[in-house]
């Protein structure tokens, strides 16, 4: 989290109880740990220039090993276009994204598609944290709060 974004400590330390799991955080870029051919793609700007990245850390414990093993995050949109529904299946992916995609990722046995992530922007202001919902997921929102309210 912290290589990729501007995050207090104090902060930090309440948003590592969030993850992994089912919620992807907006917060201020670090622009500068950005590469210039991806910032396009990955960052977000508020009205007044301030730039914001989604950041997320899947629960699944296969997935989370893959991305160990690599050595780097994985740097992808959800899969989905914007306010279209998320693809449930590799077929689906497939089908939307096509050559698009570099890797896809056969999902291990037995595994079912949940709800998608709860997709939460934070900003701080004047030392408060400011939550706002930018899509109802799997990760329940009374739960986010509680953990941030603690966090400053």
């Amino acid at each position: 989290l912290r290589l990729y974004a501007d995050i207090p400590e104090s902060l930090y330390l309440r948003l590592l109880l969030l993850f992994p799991g089912e919620i992807t955080l907006v917060l201020r870029a670090k622009e500068n740990r950005i590469p210039s051919s991806l910032k396009e793609h990955l960052i977000s700007y508020d009205e007044d220039g301030t730039p914001y990245i989604g950041l997320r850390a899947p629960k699944l414990k296969e997935v989370l090993s893959f991305i160990w093993a690599l050595g780097n995050p994985i740097i992808a949109t959800s899969a989905n276009y914007p306010g279209k529904p998320p693809v449930r299946t590799l077929e689906e992916a497939e089908e939307l994204f096509g050559d698009l995609v570099d890797l896809y990722v056969i999902p291990p046995k037995g595994w079912k598609p949940g709800k998608p992530s709860t997709v939460v922007k934070l900003r701080l202001e004047e030392g408060k944290v400011n939550l706002m919902l930018l899509r109802e997921g799997a990760y329940p929102l009374e739960e986010i709060e509680r953990a941030l309210l603690r966090a400053l």
